[in-house]
């Protein structure tokens, strides 16, 4: 291949990777409920609209991860959330009453780590 077109060539590339990195982008970002907050989590846990073995507690970070059910899903317009909340006792208490036991995790972002996933994608194409 010539020069040029193997410019052309890598262009077309280019332009195809960004095409389907924002479907998959959008497709991900159709699944998270937007306006989803803490009295609405707890609404959805007493009505049952929340899987129950997906309750993820982040304690660095005080946020509460989950999946809603097919029911969560038609009352919120999505299937995921992530919400900035008290994770203390009370929404232990909230959870164990209906018999959800949340899994606890202590996130570790160190700088060394953050550093290296976002600039990976940079050594990876040089």
């Amino acid at each position: 291949m010539k020069s040029p077109s193997k410019t052309l060539a890598l262009w077309a590339l280019l332009i195809v990777m960004g095409v389907l990195f924002v479907q998959v982008y959008q497709k991900q970002a159709s699944n998270v409920v937007r306006d989803f907050n803490y009295s609405k989590f707890v609404s959805a846990v007493n009505d049952e609209q929340v899987v129950t073995d997906s309750i993820v507690i982040h304690q660095a970070t005080n946020e509460i991860e989950g999946i809603l059910n097919e029911a969560g899903e038609k009352v919120y317009g999505g299937k995921k959330f992530r919400i900035p909340a008290n994770t203390g006792d009370k929404t232990f208490e909230i959870l164990t009453k209906k018999g959800i036991t949340p899994n606890y995790q202590n996130d570790d972002s160190s700088f060394i780590t953050s550093m290296f996933l976002n600039w990976l994608p940079l050594l990876l194409i040089i």
